[in-house]
């Protein structure tokens, strides 16, 4: 792996860049977003905001609008010549579902010096490896919401992962009545709004319990639970652990 340019925090006002490609790996992250980022991958369109990040491989056409002003950090870098990835779209990826491998390439230091630059390189690699893992056994997680009046509704739901989520402020974002809203979402998703509310918010939870030092009674604070004893639960539905049985298990040495 080798990476060829790094950049990190640059500032971009609202504008439309050329549709272009290159025969380069890329990887950008937009932070600092108050609107959507409006993405083209090939034939295909996406959003991205501060929750998720853009994997580009070589020769995709794509194109990026910026409605406001933001912050983008960007690598271009190139794998081996032997590598197994020639065969992967490009894909908008949710952070929280690489939050280890995201934090090694964004949040490491960003001082030009070799070991910072060959620690950056070893997470690319990884996250190639795991997306291509995705890839090959079918696990990757399909992005692109079919019908577009969900789109603000979903958007709202990832910049405000709660438990006390209104279900008719979401319906609201849509334009759409409570039960028309219910109705459109459980056809898109097969599941009612607030069960992917409470998914939204039982996996940011499991990012807190892996990633914070917290205590359980902060993070069901933060997620909005009234009580530890309705964290618990919820968490355990979803997960068939208690968060705390949850977090030490993933801190025990394997």
């Amino acid at each position: 792996m080798k990476i060829l340019t790094q950049n990190f925090n640059i500032r971009h006002e609202p504008g439309k860049m050329t549709y272009h490609c290159h025969d380069f790996w890329q990887i950008d992250y937009y932070s600092h977003v108050e609107t959507r980022v409006k993405i083209k991958l090939d034939d295909k369109s996406d959003y991205l905001d501060d929750t998720r990040f853009v994997l580009i491989p070589p020769r995709c056409m794509h194109q990026f609008r910026h409605f406001s002003a933001c912050r983008i950090s960007a690598l271009k870098f190139m794998p081996e010549d032997n590598s197994p990835y020639k065969d992967l779209k490009a894909a908008a990826l949710n952070i929280a579902d690489y939050k280890n491998v995201f934090d090694g390439i964004f949040t490491t230091s960003i001082a030009e010096n070799e070991l910072d630059t060959k620690v950056r390189e070893h997470y690319l690699e990884i996250l190639l490896l795991r997306f291509l893992q995705q890839f090959r056994y079918g696990r990757t997680v399909q992005t692109k919401i079919h019908d577009e009046r969900l789109s603000e509704s979903i958007y709202y739901m990832k910049r405000k992962v709660n438990s006390n989520l209104n279900l008719e402020k979401l319906a609201s974002k849509a334009n759409m009545s409570v039960n028309h809203f219910i109705r459109c979402f459980k056809r898109e998703f097969g599941m009612t709004p607030m069960r992917y509310s409470r998914k939204l918010v039982i996996r940011k939870a499991i990012e807190m319990l892996n990633y914070s030092e917290l205590s359980l009674i902060e993070i069901g604070d933060q997620l909005g639970f009234p009580d530890q004893h309705c964290f618990s639960r919820a968490f355990r539905r979803e997960t068939g652990l208690p968060p705390g049985t949850y977090r030490k298990l993933q801190r025990e040495p394997k």
